[in-house]
C-alpha cells in the first residue's frame, strides 16, 4: 500500500531527506494523530534514540525523541518473540 506523506511533514523531516539516505516511513496511528519516523538505509547510521514525528489534526507537527519516541515506535511492534538467555 503506497501512503503519500503530507506536506507538513515532509518539510518538517526535510533536513533529514536532504542529508540522508532513507526515506519517511509512516508508522500508523497514535492517539488519534500519525505517527512518521525517518528510515536511514544505511543500518549503522541510526544510533541513539528514534525521532517521532506526530501529524496533528490542525496540520502542525510535534516532534518527539528520546524514551518517549522509543516508546511509540515499540508501540507499533506486533509479534514478537521473546529471546531467552541461557
Amino acid at each position: 500500500m503506497y501512503m503519500s506523506i503530507p506536506k507538513p511533514i515532509q518539510s518538517a523531516m526535510a533536513s533529514w531527506c536532504k542529508d540522508y539516505t532513507g526515506h519517511i516511513e509512516y508508522l500508523g496511528e497514535y492517539q488519534g494523530k500519525n505517527a512518521y519516523t525517518y528510515d536511514f538505509e544505511n543500518d549503522g547510521i541510526e544510533i541513539g534514540f528514534p525521532v517521532v514525528y506526530l501529524l496533528n489534526s490542525d496540520n502542525t507537527v510535534d516532534v518527539i525523541g528520546g524514551f518517549e519516541g522509543l516508546e511509540i515506535c515499540n508501540s507499533f511492534v506486533e509479534d514478537v518473540d521473546e529471546v531467552g538467555v541461557e
